[in-house]
C-alpha cells in the first residue's frame, strides 16, 4: 500500500481519490492511514501505524506494533508479486468449490475454478497444492495469533482490549481458523481418495470445529450498536462453510460405513461382546455425527 501511494505522489495523481473500502468498520486502519497521509503528506507508514495504534487503540505502542506488522506477513501468496497475498475469502470459496466437486462425484478431472490457483492438475493434485500453499501460513497465523491473545490479555482496560480486538484480533482469528481448517479439509479429501474413509471423516469434523471459530470470532465483534453486523457475511459466508461441511461429513458416513449407521459405532466404540448384538438398537441410539466424530477423534488419536 505504501509503495503504491509512493508511486500516486511521484505521478502527482493527487487531486482526488475514489476509495472503495466496501465496509469502513472493518478497515478503519488503513482508511486511516490513507487519512493522514491526505491531510499531512507524511508516508512514513511505521510512524503513521503509530499513531493510529496510539490514538485508536491503546498507548502500548511497542507492545502492539510489532504484531500489526506480522500481519501482513502471514498471507496466503498465490504468486511472487508482492500484491498476490490472499483474503480470508480463499479459504472457504476453495473448501466449497472442491467439497462441491467431491459430492458430486466428479474427483476424476481437474477443478477448473482452481487453475488460477493451483493450474490445471488432476483433483487430487490440485487438493495438494492447496494444502501445501496453506500449511506454513496456518503456522504462521496460530503463532500470531497467540501473541495478539497474550498482548490483549495485557491491556490495561476493557476497552483497550475491545479496540485491539476489533482492529486486528478478529482478522488474525478469522485467518488462523480458515487456514487452519482449509489444510484439515485437504487433508480429509487425501485421506478419503486413499479410502481410508474413517480418518477422512475425522478431519472433516476438525475442519468443521476450525471454521466454526470464525463464527465465534464475529460473534465477539458484535457488541451493542453492532449486534447482526456480519448478519450480512454474504460475500464470503462463513456459515454456508460450516453448513457445507456438516453435510460432507454426513455423506462420507453415510457412503462409506459398512453397516448404516452402526458401523463406525460398533468397530471403534463398543466392546466386541456388544460389537456382534445384531438389534443393538435394542440397548442403543445412533450416535449423531456430530457425537460420533468425537468418539471416534478420540479413540483414535489415544490409540485405545
Amino acid at each position: 500500500m505504501a509503495e503504491e501511494l509512493g508511486q500516486i505522489i511521484d505521478k502527482q495523481a493527487d487531486k482526488l481519490f475514489i476509495v472503495n473500502t466496501g465496509n469502513i468498520r472493518m478497515h478503519t486502519l488503513y482508511l486511516d492511514l490513507l487519512r493522514q497521509w491526505w491531510h499531512t503528506g507524511q508516508t512514513d507508514f511505521p510512524v503513521l501505524t503509530d499513531n493510529f495504534i496510539s490514538r485508536a487503540v491503546s498507548s502500548d505502542v511497542a507492545r502492539l506494533k510489532p504484531l500489526f506488522q506480522q500481519y501482513p506477513e502471514c498471507h496466503v501468496r498465490f504468486g511472487s508479486h508482492d500484491d498476490e497475498q490472499a483474503g480470508e475469502q480463499i479459504y472457504h470459496y476453495t473448501v466449497r468449490n472442491i467439497l462441491t466437486a467431491w459430492m458430486k462425484g466428479e474427483t476424476t478431472r481437474p477443478l477448473s475454478l482452481l487453475y488460477w490457483l493451483t493450474g490445471e492438475l488432476p483433483l487430487k493434485e490440485q487438493v495438494q497444492s492447496v494444502r501445501k500453499m496453506c500449511e506454513e501460513p496456518a503456522h504462521k497465523w496460530e503463532s500470531l495469533l497467540i501473541s495478539c491473545e497474550d498482548a490483549m490479555d495485557s491491556l490495561e482496560t476493557e476497552k483497550e482490549k475491545e479496540d485491539f480486538y476489533n482492529n486486528l484480533v478478529l482478522f488474525v482469528r478469522l485467518h488462523q481458523s480458515g487456514c487452519r481448517g482449509t489444510v484439515l479439509f485437504c487433508q480429509a479429501f487425501e485421506a478419503w481418495y486413499e479410502k481410508d474413509y474413517v480418518s477422512s471423516y475425522i478431519c472433516v469434523h476438525r475442519a468443521l470445529r476450525e471454521f466454526r471459530k470464525s463464527l465465534d470470532a464475529m460473534a465477539i465483534y458484535e457488541k451493542g450498536k453492532w449486534k447482526g453486523f456480519f448478519s450480512n457475511d454474504c460475500l464470503t459466508n462463513v456459515q454456508l462453510t460450516v453448513e457445507n461441511l456438516r453435510a460432507l461429513r454426513s455423506y462420507i458416513r453415510i457412503t462409506h460405513e459398512e453397516e448404516p449407521f452402526y458401523g463406525w459405532q460398533k468397530r471403534y466404540l463398543m466392546p466386541q461382546s456388544e460389537g456382534i448384538v445384531a438389534l443393538l438398537t435394542n440397548f442403543h441410539k445412533h450416535l449423531s455425527d456430530e457425537m460420533l466424530a468425537e468418539k471416534l477423534e478420540e479413540v483414535i488419536s489415544t490409540g485405545h
